[in-house]
């Protein structure tokens, strides 16, 4: 997207030791996102995971440098979307809908970085698990169903998959290879993870991930389970040009999360996600993708039946590069809890990005 560079602030330091004086890189960015969601013969305005944030990198000595973000949810409607899972801000032990409030955390960290060691933070952040479930989470609207990210109808914080919560991460790349380590230190509760990326060529990824999750008390009462471990692994394969984007993640992950009735249960599933997206002209971008999500085993009070199988096309015109008209459809050829086919779902909106700074931002 088009990106705006400022000139970075000189700020004076004073200490023991004499005055220095120390660059600073500041970036605001956002994306606001709205779009009209028809289904079930009905029509509706949803915001659509709008954001705003800055983020900070202040160099401290030689390679050494620090860095914080801070990322708000802004909901420009009074809902947020139902179709999107990367709206939800709301912690895993609600296990209830999207957030409506006007402004949520999405992420907040600070951390140090190493030209030599890597980098390590602490917060809110996206997990290592992400670094390749996220690889097919790049839909306008739909998506993010079958890589064991969002498990539990919120953003995976406290399982780590997704922005993860009182995470601690290490982060090292050399060459083509990167690595991220991730702890979850929450009282008692300790989550464990770990992703490795592999740059085959300019063009061609592969990754995989591991995510190791400890529910609660309170979440293994709400689903009547006993196991005090779930896992997730995922795989994953990825090419990226200029006009062509297509990826795959395949994963299996303990902890899969449904809603039969007033009830809440918990099982374990296997899943694949594949998208790809492709420029005809410059300004227009067409794509396609498929969710599906089996069960290995199906707890007695869901349809033995159940499976997610979501088949999206969509596309986008881009007015200018950071402002766009996108458009989705997905058609659920699945079974839901109840035994039943979920509905299709069509959406068209709008999205401005906007970005000012010189660092890397996520839309």
């Amino acid at each position: 997207m088009k990106k705006i560079f400022l000139a970075a602030g000189l700020f004076t330091s004073h200490s023991l030791f004499g005055q220095t004086t120390i660059l600073d890189s500041i970036n605001f960015y956002g994306s606001f996102r709205a779009h009209l969601a028809v289904f079930d013969e009905k029509v509706q305005v949803e915001n659509n995971s709008s954001r705003a944030g800055f983020y900070l990198d202040r160099k401290i000595a030689g390679s050494v440098s620090g860095f914080a973000k801070l990322e708000l949810g802004t909901n420009l409607v009074r809902n947020n979307t139902q179709f999107n899972p990367d709206a939800a801000t709301n912690p895993d032990e609600s296990f209830s809908t999207p957030s409506t409030d006007p402004v949520t955390t999405r992420l907040g960290f600070i951390g140090l970085r190493t030209a030599k060691l890597g980098s390590i933070s602490i917060g809110k952040q996206w997990g290592v698990y992400y670094d390749v479930s996220g690889w097919t989470d790049l839909f306008w609207v739909f998506g993010g169903k079958a890589s064991g990210t969002y498990n539990t109808n919120n953003d995976g914080g406290s399982e780590g998959t997704g922005r993860a919560e009182n995470a601690i991460q290490y982060r090292y790349a050399t060459g083509k290879f990167s690595i991220g380590l991730q702890t979850q230190l929450s009282g008692t509760v300790q989550n464990y993870a770990a992703s490795a990326v592999l740059n085959l060529t300019n063009n061609f990824s592969l990754g995989g991930a591991f995510n190791t999750y400890e529910p609660s008390a309170d979440i293994l009462a709400i689903v009547g389970g006993e196991k005090n471990r779930a896992n997730s692994v995922v795989g994953g394969i990825k090419y990226s040009s200029k006009k062509l984007y297509a990826s795959v993640v395949y994963d299996f992950n303990q902890s899969e999360v449904q809603y039969p009735g007033d009830t809440v249960v918990a099982f374990p599933a296997n899943g694949i996600e594949a998208l790809v997206h492709y420029y005809i002209v410059p300004k227009l971008r067409l794509e396609a993708g498929v969710n599906y999500l089996k069960p290995t085993s199906t707890p007695e009070i869901i349809s033995p039946d159940f499976n997610i199988f979501q088949i999206v096309i969509g596309g986008a015109y881009y007015f200018l590069p950071d402002f766009l008209a996108y458009t989705e459809f997905k058609l659920d050829e699945g079974t839901d809890t109840g035994g039943n086919t979920p509905s299709n779902v069509f959406a068209i909106g709008l999205r401005y990005n906007f970005s000012f700074g010189a660092s890397q931002v996520r839309f």
